[in-house]
């Protein structure tokens, strides 16, 4: 199965989820390693122009294309709080992405974007036996339309 990361280019080689693990996120706590990718392109564009947040210092991106074996637990919003969109609800979504970690039975999470809940996000845990599988199969440098940012 193929999935999608954008990433500036310095770390478009490491697949290791350090940085998940070093700041935390929506879905895991700090200290929980986590490779966030997208089912599409452009899902992963949107998931990062949220973070983007001065446009006109832009480091190089690129646009990772990655295979990973058909391993994963599919949620559902109906699996989440309500609020599962507010920041309130970060710490129940931590604690079921430290279960899944914990139980070991699948390489990744596939869970509905914040964003566009209807497209998915696939959370891989690179500390999975079957991560070994997972490989880049194409990367290329990748620009932002400036007009994604004029308001």
């Amino acid at each position: 199965m193929k999935v999608y990361r954008l990433t500036p280019k310095k770390y478009s080689t490491d697949l290791s989820g350090i940085g998940a693990k070093l700041y935390g996120g929506r879905w895991n706590r700090v200290g929980v390693p986590l490779l966030y990718t997208s089912d599409h392109l452009s899902l992963a564009v949107l998931e990062n122009i949220v973070h983007i947040q001065n446009p006109a210092i832009l480091p190089t991106y690129h646009a990772l294309t990655i295979e990973i074996p058909d391993s994963f637990q599919e949620y559902s919003t109906n699996d989440f709080p309500e609020n599962w969109l507010n920041q309130d609800a970060f710490e129940s979504l931590r604690k079921l992405t430290d279960d899944f970690v914990e139980s070991g039975k699948f390489l990744a999470m596939k869970v509905p974007s914040a964003i566009i809940d209807v497209e998915y996000n696939f959370l891989i845990n690179p500390q999975h036996s079957l991560f070994k599988e997972v490989k880049i199969i194409n990367q290329q440098e990748f620009s932002f339309d400036q007009r994604l940012f004029t308001r």
